[in-house]
């Protein structure tokens, strides 16, 4: 290469370095960065790694790392480096404090490094880092006053208008400080604290969540009543998206956007106290669904303006449904409508549950189906878990009677996001169509209403009939009402094994009466040490003393079975004994036609975590590692489950 001049900048070519080979020409050091979840007004410590890719030492090596304008970043074990010998890498340590508010630009990190080699200073760089930003809970979202004690009003503001609820008033109604709240089997926890900041004005925030279900639950209200998106993003780094929103607190047609009031109080406070009695002030529950079978880390919320008062992950509670039945008789993952809920069993009323006519599709009316519109920014669409379990989907579909000249939709079938019927465009004078749909192998039907082109008015669509033909009962098998023991430890006796156990390299004691528990894929058992006092041990049943031991194959497998009739519930004890947490694992459970009925990932186990699942029918339940060589079970426990749920 000759020197060149490019716009007065001169590029020497210097020729190659004395000694070095093509590959150290080409990369004399490499600088990687830790990809950090950052939470917002936090810190969060970053490690820069840099590593000698020549064949002679670097020396004065100093380390740095560069941040977007939303990042504030110190050094906290960043001292320069005397000498990097060929080869070796050496770290350095720097805290990064995001803003208290969630920075609305992308936000990166570039590791950067300087060194010496042979006299000459050299630099390298490091790919940017786009970190996951998101707070730790929703509870550490929370920037509006939204509940206040009746004696202390001031300072109140879910409306923007200086009002609030009023904590006694939601008490009553079945709301408590830092209750529990049961909806769908999701458990969320009501605010424990007012007069401070107690939900979280959805806009774009992204909150950390871990579980794996159906659909994100929300306790929320009001905002500028407005559908915006969510996005769940899972472990796999996949993401999903769909559109959310609250009806407003109050004196609101409460049916909108499918959301379902938790609890009404009786009056709300203003800046001088209780005001407006006898006026119901709504919380509302409404879901987005998820991936089934994916396990959710974050959820970034809609920017809408809806107050968030929890959130969580709703399981899998709905059942398949069994043999010939109308989906309006089943539960549904999620619905949407425009012009009001999605109605059963009755035509599109536009406000409120129920308040639809009859069905009556060209003349032929329908005492089962679902009534719905389109939203005005997409399909609206009626969400049902299969779980592979169905053969047929059958409805007569049209523009209800209710609309008499005006109007037009597509009607489309979906079976895991794959169109298995699309209608023509349906208007108020189109004949009915009848359809019958395969839905063999299907996990996730969804029923979809579209507009078809001409806007959403007068776009009351109906669904007559609407039934699916499915496996019997019989034929299913099922896991359920998960629970996760983070309290016992080793101790078993009198909690968990009533009906049977067995631990690894310990013993144990068959169960019967139709129950079976077979560790036969689990591997053989590795025992850490055969008697110890330390307490995260499982107890060792047949003798005095403690056991700390584990099935011991990548990845253990076990095969339970309980009666239909009468469901047990299997236990799974996991102890992390020689990692120091450094083992992750996920937790799948299938029935015999391999369909998953839950998984959930495990971690922090070095204390010892219980597990554990109400089964009946035959499941398989596999252990896979996420981090560490393997994955670990200590023992497995039955119980009736009437006699541990009482």
């Amino acid at each position: 290469m000759q020197s060149a001049v490019i716009d007065d900048l001169v590029i020497d070519d210097l020729g190659p370095v004395d000694g070095a080979s093509e590959a150290e020409c080409r990369s004399l050091a490499t600088v990687s960065v830790d990809s950090p979840s950052l939470e917002p007004g936090k810190k969060t410590d970053v490690v820069v790694t840099y590593t000698n890719e020549s064949s002679v030492a670097h020396s004065g090596v100093t380390l740095t790392l560069p941040a977007s304008s939303g990042l504030e970043v110190k050094a906290v074990d960043a001292e320069p480096i005397a000498e990097v010998a060929p080869g070796a890498s050496v770290s350095a340590t720097f805290s990064v404090t995001t803003r208290a508010e969630l920075p609305a630009e992308p936000v990166w990190l570039i590791g950067r490094a300087e060194f010496t080699q042979d006299g000459k200073r050299g630099g390298a760089t490091s790919e940017p880092v786009d970190p996951r930003v998101a707070y730790g809970s929703i509870a550490e979202a929370y920037d509006r006053v939204s509940i206040t004690d009746d004696s202390a009003p001031a300072g109140g503001d879910f409306d923007g208008n200086g009002n609030s609820y009023s904590r006694q008033a939601l008490e009553a109604a079945g709301l408590v400080p830092g209750g529990a709240v049961t909806i769908d089997q999701a458990a969320f926890t009501w605010p424990s604290e007012v007069g401070v900041p107690n939900s979280a004005t959805s806009s774009g925030q992204t909150v950390e969540l871990d579980g794996s279900g159906g659909a994100i639950g929300f306790l929320a209200a009001g905002g500028n009543g407005k559908r915006g998106t969510v996005t769940i993003t899972y472990h796999d780094g996949s993401t999903s998206t769909s559109q959310v929103a609250a009806p407003n607190w109050c004196c609101t047609a409460p049916g909108q956007f499918a959301a379902r009031p938790v609890a009404s109080s009786t009056y709300n406070n203003g800046a001088n106290g209780p005001q407006n009695q006898g006026v119901g002030y709504q919380v509302y529950y409404v879901t987005a669904p998820a991936e089934q079978g994916k396990t959710v880390v974050s959820v970034t919320l809609p920017d809408n303006g809806m107050r968030v008062f929890a959130l969580t992950v709703v399981p899998l509670f709905t059942a398949p449904p069994a043999g010939e039945s109308f989906v309006s008789d089943n539960e549904w993952t999620s619905a949407t409508s425009g012009w009001g809920p999605v109605e059963r069993d009755r035509s599109l009323g536009e406000r409120l549950w129920g308040d639809g006519d009859r069905i009556v599709l060209d003349g032929e009316p329908f005492d089962k189906g679902i009534g719905m519109a389109p939203l005005t920014d997409g399909p609206s669409a009626v969400s049902v878990a299969l779980d592979g379990t169905c053969q047929a989907f059958h409805a007569t579909v049209g523009l209800d009677d209710a609309q008499k000249t005006k109007g037009s939709v597509v009607f489309s079938v979906v079976g895991d996001g794959e169109v298995l019927y699309e209608s023509p465009t349906m208007r108020a004078d189109s004949d009915n169509e009848v359809i019958d749909v395969d839905v063999t192998g299907v996990h996730r039907l969804e029923l979809r209403v579209a507009d078809a082109g001409d806007g959403i008015g007068n776009d009351h669509a109906s669904w007559g009939d609407a039934k699916l033909r499915c496996a019997e009962p019989a034929d299913r098998a099922s896991a359920s009402a998960r629970r996760v023991d983070l309290e016992s430890a080793g101790d078993w006796s009198g909690v968990y094994g009533s009906a049977g156990w067995q631990i690894a390299g310990g013993g144990g004691v068959a169960p019967g009466n139709g129950v079976s528990l077979d560790v036969a894929a689990a591997g053989p058992a590795y025992v850490w040490t055969q008697q110890t006092d330390d307490v995260r041990a499982l107890a060792a049943g047949d003798r005095p003393g403690r056991i700390a031991s584990a099935w011991h194959v990548k990845s253990p497998t076990f095969t339970v079975s309980a009666p239909t009739a009468e469901p047990h519930r299997f236990s799974f004890y996991l102890l992390d004994w020689d990692s120091d947490d450094a083992r992750k694992e996920r937790i799948t459970i299938r029935d015999t036609a391999g369909r998953v009925l839950d998984t959930v990932e495990a971690s922090g186990f070095s204390s010892g975590a219980w597990y554990s699942w109400a089964v009946s029918g035959t499941v398989t339940v596999t252990f896979e590692p996420i981090a560490g060589n393997n994955a670990v079970v200590s023992g497995v426990f039955v119980d009736p489950v009437a006699e541990v749920e009482g």
